[in-house]
């Protein structure tokens, strides 16, 4: 090799010796014509062997001697030795300046055929600046360069020069994205090589007129799509047969290239991944390291777009190492910019961001642009959920963008900030961008851009609850696709309207477009939308209450998923299965499917389907009242969004944690987990879950009865949701202020609420809450006194229910129209409606025993344990005592066996319930009590029941406190008051440990109750007053007037008859101060005690005038029984509680046997009905 070169390096020196010699000869004879000759003949030499400095040091002095001796055609000669020179040296201006000196002589001497040479070495020289300037990015100069040059060419009618020229302007506007020039000039250059036979030329214009055609299908997306495609193809696919014919390798790597583009850009992945690699195949077979990183790179993209990242990144790694090995710093840019591609898309944000930063470097070492990686490296922030970064970088994306004039980018840009914004909740700001982002595209005639940036506005809009403008901009979108015949673009409309639709709650719109996305994807084979549109009929069925179609379709999405192995819409499909088989009722396949999209999910690291499986997993236990087993799947929706970073979703989690908690009576939990989420959504402009937020605190304030905070936290939901335009959490908020006001015994203010509540639900075709108002005005009117508007309100509530399928609020309609009917003596209507609700029972009866034999078939004890309390509670209800208890133990059985502690407890306290509603009240005893076994510790510490037991194991206070009670009272019915006490003073400690002052006053009136029943006065004096005062902070005046008569009760009985007096009066003052219709019987009954205590110290004017009025009402106990059984159904239990409680009381002075048993089935029936409801 080293000698080689020494032989070449010698025979390059040979000529230069040559002409040296030869200069010197004729300088010695002073030949100054020949001394011309051989100064030229030299600074070749020196030029030839790249020694450009002493060429033109020769040329300079052959130019001197010619022109003193007007030596025109040496002068000519000189002229073109600079112009080689300078171009060699890439100094194309001075080369020009020659070239055009070199002409004028030619055009002097009138040598035609010189003068066409001159011409062709001056266009040569135009063209090769253009070239200059393309490389340094100043596409506007080489433009006018290549049009100089084919000017000149065509003065001087060099064809060759013409054809460059054309070709290469064709290239420079196709670099400028003036796809329309460029195929004009791409095209003239085809037809000059043609008639002039430069297949050469002809080739290298036909692979590039085929990029043109490409290019434009690209960025135009107009009616001619396809034909420009064709076009495309055929220019490559005869660039290639003329290739193939002269053996041209280069060429036929170019032609394959340009199918590889033609195909990617067309979607035809696998027909451009074979392509390129037929390009790569002949660049390592020519050894041209260059252009072997040109294929790489687009064979990464094929790749990466067929969504095969790992291939993608073996291509542009391998592009990237050749690229640095062979300095192609260009082409290092674009491998680094497609590696940070690649791992973006692999969630690998980290990796992606080093590549980008590395393409960034490159690129401003070079003074490239770097819009390409600025908007990369927007994107990779954006998914890692750094949204103020990926704003920055996006920022100065548009910033060079609009410096370049480059309107595409300036788009991409827009487009970034828009979804940067829209991901961090800033919705009106990203709306802003993307109208942007859409009058560049409109202005440009970018119909594919405009596509796209009405369907991103329309994304704006709906997550910002405007389905109307989502609805529009999702139609001008489809309007597009039809009109350029881009089918695919089409059925992602469809499928985007038919979401829209189905948010606004236009479930029969949405079915139609849903189906036609069907249609369109199924005739043009696009099965991944295909597979959307299935899922979202499944959707739509499911919310047009048709759980069986919805069915019927998910399972279609799932077979297409199988076929394609699209794990995306796989697992989409099986949580839309799981939504599904939860609205038919049919819990165990829910659960089946979630957990089968649980699993997918985590495979794919698919983090989104992950947490909405979660959530549903979550839901259903809540439903099935497991709600231990509910908080923990919220919990594992919470971390992944921890985990993440994910701010909305961790508000999400917080509120449904909050729900779970509050239906466990957790209220004070309910209330942090509430707190928090709004914490979050306030932090974050987050207004939808700021008011889910504040109605979950109304709530949960309303059911602790703290009426006038719920009422504060409601009215701020109210704002919120008004200012939105949130028309179901105004409904929601609207609702939850009746209950409030309604609770607090304003009953008019509830009527108004409830009023509001269901305008906004019949505008917005929300079913459930459009019930839930009927049945609130139904209450509010009856409260009232408006029976007739009460009566009308609860007609339309079993209307709606049954409409929506909402067997629980029908249930609840009936009853309340049975109560009204009953209180309006028209005792045959009443019947109707009571025995309409009890068939209601009859059907869950069914459903139970159909659940039961599932779970048995199956060998699913878990559900067969629930089923059976299930059954158990369901006879219990209905009356069947024997029926109940048989199911309940059967249920104790199967749990006992499975270790099972929370059912193993309802089933105890079920059967406690059912024995002590059959007046067994020993036998209740024993199974509240079930082993009658000591706690290890003996000695003074207190004995526990088994169910007690097992409720403290499982940490579930809830179930203990059930216990509690239970006991109590039933110690209480049986005489055994001490036991009873106990009992109670359990039930006070547990209320003091969870801060519930509601069920802490309940205690301390039942402790006063039982020590007055237990003739230990002035202990019961002192649990009624701490009853008092504790009911008088909250302001709940209904344990208030319990408090004040028990303390009347107590001092009667110790003959403190003055001050039984006073109490009493007290009682009075409430009930005539909140005038409530409702408190007429304890108003009766405290005018009737009265009188007894009139009598006793002799004041027997007023003994007559008390017990006149007392026993003249006392034969309507029955007002008292149904008052419980209507503030239970309205699930208001201790008021329910203390309604059947004083008809108990009532008949017991009466000693009205009968009537005392219903009374105490009614308590009976409150507590369980509490129990269940929590």
């Amino acid at each position: 090799m080293g000698q080689s070169n020494s032989k070449h390096r010698k025979k390059n020196k040979t000529p230069i010796q040559y002409h040296a010699k030869a200069l010197e000869i004729v300088q010695e004879r002073g030949d100054k014509e020949h001394e011309t000759a051989a100064y030229n003949g030299l600074a070749d030499a020196y030029r030839f062997n790249k020694q450009f400095e002493k060429a033109i040091g020769c040329y300079q002095k052959a130019l001197e001697i010619a022109q003193e001796r007007g030596d025109k055609k040496r002068e000519k000669a000189a002229y073109i030795g600079f112009g080689h020179a300078y171009k060699n040296k890439s100094l194309f201006d001075a080369a020009i300046h020659y070239y055009k000196k070199a002409l004028e002589v030619t055009q002097e001497l009138g040598n035609k055929e010189e003068e066409t040479v001159a011409y062709n070495r001056l266009a040569e020289a135009y063209n090769g600046l253009g070239h200059a300037c393309i490389l340094s990015n100043q596409l506007q100069k080489a433009i006018q360069c290549y049009r100089k040059a084919l000017k000149i060419a065509q003065q001087g009618g060099v064809k060759q020069q013409e054809t460059i020229a054309c070709n290469r302007l064709g290239h420079a506007y196709k670099l400028d994205n003036q796809i329309q020039p460029a195929i004009h000039y791409y095209q003239k250059a085809r037809k000059i090589a043609q008639e002039w036979g430069d297949k050469e030329q002809e080739t290298v214009g036909c692979n590039w007129l085929g990029d043109a055609y490409r290019l434009n299908s690209q960025l135009q997306m107009a009616i001619q799509l396809c034909k420009e495609f064709e076009k495309a193809i055929e220019c490559y696919r005869k660039a290639l047969e003329i290739a193939l014919k002269r053996g041209d390798k280069k060429q036929q790597k170019v032609a394959y290239s340009g199918f590889g583009h033609v195909y990617k850009y067309n979607n035809l992945f696998e027909e451009a991944i074979h392509y390129y690699k037929k390009a790569l195949e002949i660049t390592e077979e020519l050894g041209d390291k260059k252009e072997g990183t040109v294929a790489y790179n687009g064979l990464g993209e094929a790749y990466r777009l067929n969504s095969q990242p790992q291939m993608a990144i073996h291509c542009y790694q391998k592009a990237f190492e050749i690229a640095q090995e062979c300095g192609d710093k260009r082409q290092e840019t674009v491998a680094c910019n497609g590696l940070g591609y690649a791992y973006l898309y692999n969630n690998e944000f980290e990796t992606a961001i080093q590549y980008y930063q590395k393409a960034m470097e490159i690129a401003h070492k070079r003074g490239d642009n770097q819009l390409e990686t600025c908007n990369g490296l927007g994107h990779t922030y954006m998914y890692n959920n750094m949204f103020p970064t990926a704003v920055i970088y996006y920022q100065r994306a548009l910033a060079m963008a609009i410096e370049y004039g480059h309107k595409q980018q300036e788009s991409f840009a827009y487009n970034g900030l828009g979804h940067a914004c829209r991901l961090n909740n800033q919705l009106q700001k990203a709306i802003q961008y993307y109208h942007k982002a859409l009058e560049i595209a409109q202005q440009g005639g970018v119909k594919q851009q405009e596509t796209v940036a009405y369907s991103v506005l329309g994304h704006a809009y709906k997550l910002n609850n405007q389905f109307q403008m989502a609805i529009q901009s999702y139609q001008k979108a489809l309007e597009i696709a039809q009109e350029s015949g881009d089918k695919q673009q089409e059925t992602i409309a469809y499928n985007r309207l038919g979401h829209a639709y189905k948010l606004d709650n236009q479930i029969q719109s949405a079915t139609d477009y849903y189906h036609k996305a069907v249609e369109t994807a199924q005739e043009c084979g696009v099965k991944e939308q295909e597979t959307v549109a299935y899922n979202g009929l499944g959707d739509a069925y499911r919310l047009n209450c048709q759980p069986k179609m919805a069915i019927r379709h998910n399972h279609a999405a799932l077979e297409i998923t199988q076929v394609l192995g699209s794990k995306k819409q796989k697992t989409v499909a099986y949580n839309g299965l799981g939504h599904s088989y939860m609205y038919d009722n049919m819990f165990q396949m829910a659960i089946q499917n979630y957990k089968k999209a649980v699993e997918i999910a985590k495979q794919e690291g698919d983090r989104e389907q992950e947490t909405v499986a979660y959530y549903a997993l979550g839901d259903i236990y809540r439903l099935n009242n497991q709600f231990q087993t509910a908080i923990r799947y919220f919990e594992k929706a919470l971390e992944i969004a921890h985990e993440d970073e994910d701010k909305e979703q961790e508000t999400v989690a917080y509120n449904r944690l909050g729900y779970a908690h509050r239906l466990n009576n957790r209220l004070k939990t309910a209330i942090c987990y509430y707190q928090k989420a709004l914490e979050i959504a306030q932090e974050r402009g987050d207004t939808q879950h700021e008011t889910v937020a504040y109605n979950g605190l109304g709530y949960a304030y309303l059911y602790n009865n703290e009426f006038e905070t719920a009422i504060q936290y409601y009215q701020k939901a109210l704002e919120i949701a008004h200012d939105c335009g949130d028309n179901l959490q105004e409904t929601v908020a609207y609702n939850g202020l009746g209950h409030a006001y309604l609770l607090n015994n304003k009953f008019q203010t509830a009527i108004q609420c409830y009023q509001k509540a269901l305008k906004f639900a019949l505008e917005g075709g929300d079913i459930q809450q459009e019930t839930v108002a009927y049945i609130g005005l139904g209450h509010g009117y009856r409260l009232n006194d408006q029976l007739q508007m009460a009566i009308q309100n609860y007609e339309k509530a079993v209307e709606i229910a049954q409409q929506g399928g909402d067997r629980e609020q029908e249930t609840v309609a009936y009853y309340a129209l049975g109560d009204i009917y009953t209180l309006n003596n028209q005792f045959q209507t009443a019947i109707r409606y009571i025995e309409k609700a009890l068939e209601i029972a009859h059907e869950d009866i069914c459903l139970q025993s159909k659940a039961l034999e599932i779970a048995q078939e199956r060998g699913d004890t878990q559900h067969e344990t629930v089923a059976c309390n299930g059954l158990g509670y369901a006879y219990l209800y209905n009356n069947e005592f024997e029926r109940a208890i048989q199911y309940y133990q059967k249920a104790v059985e199967v749990a006992h066996e499975h270790e099972d502690n929370l059912q193993e407890t309802v089933a105890y306290n079920g059967l406690g319930h059912a024995y002590m509603l059959n007046i067994k009240f020993q036998t209740a005893i024993q199974y509240y009590q079930k082993a009658l076994e000591f706690a290890p510790e003996g000695g003074d510490k207190q004995q526990e029941t088994k169910a007690v037991e097992i409720a403290q194991q499982g940490g579930d206070e809830q179930q203990e406190t059930v216990s509690y009670n239970a006991l109590r009272d039933a110690y209480r019915l049986n005489d055994r008051f001490q036991t009873a006490t106990r009992y109670h003073q359990n039930t006070v400690n547990i209320a003091y440990e969870r801060g519930e002052e509601q069920r802490a006053t309940f205690a301390h009136n039942g402790l006063g109750h039982a020590y007055r029943l237990s003739n230990k006065f002035e202990t019961a004096i002192h649990h009624y007053q701490i009853a008092s005062e504790i009911a008088q902070q909250r302001g709940d005046k209904e344990q208030e007037t319990v408090a004040y008569n028990g303390l009347g009760h107590a001092y009667r009985l110790s003959n403190q008859l003055e001050t039984a007096i006073q109490y009493y009066r007290k009682v009075l003052e409430i009930v005539q101060e909140r005038g409530v219709a409702l408190e007429y019987a304890d108003r009766l009954k405290t005018q009737f005690t009265m009188g007894i205590v009139y009598h006793d110290i002799e004041y027997f004017e007023k003994a007559v005038k008390f017990e006149s009025e007392g026993v003249e009402k006392l034969r309507e106990i029955q007002i008292f029984i149904e008052l419980g059984k209507s503030y239970r159904l309205n699930k208001q239990f201790e008021m329910s509680f203390n309604q059947y409680k004083k008809a108990m009381e009532i008949a017991k002075e009466q000693q009205s046997q009968e009537e005392e048993v219903i009374a105490l089935n009614g308590m009976e029936e409150t507590v369980k009905g509490e129990l269940m409801f929590v």
